[in-house]
Formats: structure tokens, C-alpha cells, sequence
């Protein structure tokens, strides 16, 4: 029996696609369904701007729209470590040389989410880019906020203004006629300790004309600070916001055409120490345009397809599958059969379904199914998962399913794009 079915979900999109049936020890039958030179930072400073009536009005929500809302705090076993930015659908993007740490956690909207440590670090490969994903607060649930939208391969990224958010540290002594120092750390000159002012903070800039590439953290946007500040409440450099400790994996953010889109996720600055000091200092972000294709359907069908609005059930290779299963399971849509397909098992006790999965795609999310008619499906009563590999993008996972003295059953596994 073959074939190919496709079923809608609001707000997910789900794809059945249907392989042959296993003659299977015990008399059962198993019928698999794949459904369809610079300083590491840990943070970002951006410059506390006062108004007339002395209020510092860049750690709440810029005016602009930019996403305030989905750049977190990191924290490791209770205490800040550096930034990241909410994805949706329980992943979290940061940069990959921040620490990972099974106590782990994030704190968005005033809540603090705890890492879910089933699921692995994922490294975007030769790139300081990497994901996780956080569980459901026992009492707030998952955050709600709009699908943050990442730039396209053909939206300019170079020379482009620019908001910075972040949770880094803040201004901390002065350096006469240059800056300051950053707060959180020992006087450079009398070690005397500076008390840290870490928060949320916004500040504006402009990408550089070109992009670098870095081996090993591959393409890089650059912005840079210039300009000596002269006092507190100077506001008049158009580039307000550089980088330091604090906010390694924040957001950095232009707007395109009344849309806001992710373009860079900060990674280093020339002097960590410094706030705000000039001339030259130079903050660098993973170039987001590039790896999105990692990250989300849109991106993946951009950059394969040259449309990122290519239909989720579109087939140009006549293969059976459709883009969004060669998204989920590391196909190609140039080329047949290229997508690795299921593989079904069963012993004297258990079945298992062992499937290739994209293991940074935001936005999608995996789910076994069961049956024993065919007519009616259902997670698993019982069950356990293993991931079979430990690196890249694509790693088997496995699902085992107790029998339970049942002479039949049948498991398909669902591939859901969420909206």
C-alpha cells in the first residue's frame, strides 16, 4: 500500500506520507507514516539615554516596534550569564560559545523559564549560533508573542540601521574624554569593584558596509562606535548602542518595510572592558541572513526555492515528498528521494520508529502517533526517546512503544509547521 494524503491544521500544517506495510515477527503489522581578533562576549551594552527630566528611557520598550519582547536574559543556575532571544515553539537562539549548563535557564516577560534538558545544545555548524529549548512554566504556561520574522537572502543587511536589544551591563566609571567603563567589574585602574547595572537596554546604530567571515563563526555584520561622548545626556552620535559584557546571543534588528526582522545575533566587541569608548571599538554579529535557512520553513524555501512563500506541499522533484518533509528531514527539493524516510522495528516486547530529524528548525515540532485500526490515532500510552546522534543538524531519533500484548499496531510519526 503507498500513497500520499495531506491533512490541514490550524495553526500547524501536518503532511502524512504513507510507505509500504512490514510483514513483522508475531504476525503484526507495522505501517510507518512520515509526516509530511576581538573579545567573545557575554553581552551587549547599549548607552542608558536621559531625557530633560533625568529618566533613562532605553530600558523600557523603544518606540520604534523593534521585538523588546523576545530578547531574554541567560542565566546559569540562577545567575545572569548573557542574552538570547525567543524563537517560539519552546526554542531559544543564542550564540554557540555562551555556557551550557544542565541549570540553565531563561527569563523573558518577568518569567523565568528552566532549559529543557531532554533536548541537546544544537550548533548551527561553523557558526556561533546555537538553539535549545525551554519547558512550559508550571504556572504561566509558554510565552505568547508574534512570530519573530528573520531577514531574507535578498533584504540588504549592510549599511542598514539598526536596534540593539539586549541584557547586558551598563556604564560603569568614567574614562575622561573617552567613555566608561563597564559596570560589574573591578576598576582597571584602582580595582576597586564596580557595582553591576545589568538590564534590558535598547540603543540604536548602523551595519557596516561589508560583512567579515571568521573561521569558525562564520559571516559577520559589523557596527562600530566612533565617537567620544561628552557627558551623560549627550544623545547626539548616531550610533548610541556598542558592545560588552553581558549580552552575548541579543538581537540586533531592522525594520523592512513596517516589519521588523532579526538580522544579526551579537558575538563579540573589540574591548569587553570598556562602555562606550572611542575611538574604534567594533562589535561584530553573526550574520543571521545566511543560516536562517536553519531556522525557519520561509528561510529554508528562500534560500532552496527563491520564494520563501513556496507552498509547504510542493513537490518539484516528483518524488512523493513534499518541501516541508525535505525541510524536516534534511532533503533537498532538487533532488529525488534525498529525504532519509523512516525506519520501523519491532522485538518480542516493543516497536520503535526511528526518523531523521531537523534539529534546529524553529519551527517545526515531531510527534509519534499510534494505532491499531488505522481510523483512530494517539500519542503513545507509554513510550521513550533517544537521540541516536550527537552531532549535526540532522539526528536519528527513536521512539519505543511497548506492545502490550498487542498483535497489531501501527505508528506513523507527525511533522507539524507551526504558524
Amino acid at each position: 500500500m503507498t500513497g500520499c494524503h495531506l491533512l490541514r491544521m490550524k495553526p500547524a500544517v501536518t503532511y502524512y506520507v504513507s510507505f509500504p506495510m512490514y510483514s513483522l515477527p508475531r504476525s503484526a503489522i507495522f505501517l510507518a507514516l512520515l509526516l509530511i581578533s576581538s573579545r567573545l562576549l557575554q553581552g551587549m551594552v547599549v548607552y542608558e539615554s536621559v531625557d530633560a527630566t533625568g529618566t533613562t528611557f532605553n530600558t523600557t520598550p523603544p518606540g520604534n516596534g523593534a521585538p523588546w519582547a523576545h530578547v531574554a536574559r541567560y542565566d546559569v543556575n540562577g545567575n545572569p550569564n548573557a542574552s538570547a532571544v525567543w524563537m517560539g515553539n519552546r526554542f531559544v537562539l543564542t550564540a554557540n560559545h555562551v555556557t551550557e549548563s544542565t541549570g540553565a535557564s531563561i527569563h523573558l516577560g518577568g518569567v523565568n523559564y528552566s532549559r529543557d534538558t531532554s533536548y541537546p545544545y544544537v550548533r548551527i555548524p561553523n557558526t556561533d549560533l546555537k538553539v535549545f529549548r525551554i519547558l512550559p512554566h508550571p504556572n504561566s504556561g509558554l510565552p505568547v508573542l508574534p512570530k519573530l520574522r528573520l531577514v531574507l537572502p535578498t533584504e540588504q543587511d549592510l549599511s542598514a540601521p539598526v536596534t540593539f536589544i539586549a541584557w547586558g551591563e551598563g556604564k560603569g566609571a568614567v574614562v575622561s574624554g573617552s567613555g566608561w567603563y563597564r559596570s560589574g567589574q573591578n576598576h582597571p585602574l584602582t580595582a576597586v569593584p564596580l557595582p553591576s547595572a545589568r538590564a534590558q537596554r535598547w540603543g540604536t546604530n548602523t551595519t557596516a558596509a561589508t560583512f567579515s567571515s571568521i573561521e569558525g563563526a562564520g559571516e559577520q555584520l559589523r557596527t562600530s562606535f566612533v565617537r567620544v561622548i561628552q557627558g551623560p545626556n549627550d544623545r547626539t552620535s548616531p550610533t548610541l548602542a556598542q558592545g560588552t559584557m553581558g549580552d552575548s546571543g541579543s538581537g540586533l534588528f531592522s525594520n523592512y518595510n513596517g516589519v521588523w526582522k532579526m538580522i544579526g545575533v551579537t558575538r563579540a566587541v573589540t574591548d569587553p572592558t570598556r562602555a562606550f569608548y572611542s575611538p574604534g571599538d567594533i562589535t561584530t554579529f553573526t550574520r543571521v541572513r545566511t543560516y536562517a535557512r536553519n531556522l525557519r520553513f520561509e528561510n529554508w524555501a528562500a534560500a532552496e526555492l527563491g520564494n520563501p512563500l513556496a507552498p509547504p506541499d510542493g513537490d518539484p522533484n516528483g518524488d512523493g515528498i513534499p518541501h516541508l518533509l525535505d525541510y524536516a528531514f534534511g532533503g533537498s527539493p532538487q533532488v529525488p528521494d534525498s529525504a532519509e524516510r523512516p525506519v520501523v522495528a519491532v522485538d518480542s516486547l516493543n516497536a520503535s520508529i526511528t526518523f531523521s530529524r531537523n534539529m534546529t528548525a524553529t519551527d517545526l515540532e515531531y510527534e509519534v502517533m499510534v494505532s491499531e485500526d488505522l481510523v483512530k490515532w494517539d500519542p503513545p500510552e507509554t513510550s521513550t526517546s533517544a537521540f541516536l546522534d550527537t552531532t549535526g543538524l540532522q539526528r536519528r531519533q527513536r521512539v519505543t512503544v511497548p506492545l502490550n500484548g498487542r498483535d497489531m499496531l501501527f505508528l506513523r510519526v507527525e511533522v507539524k509547521l507551526i504558524q
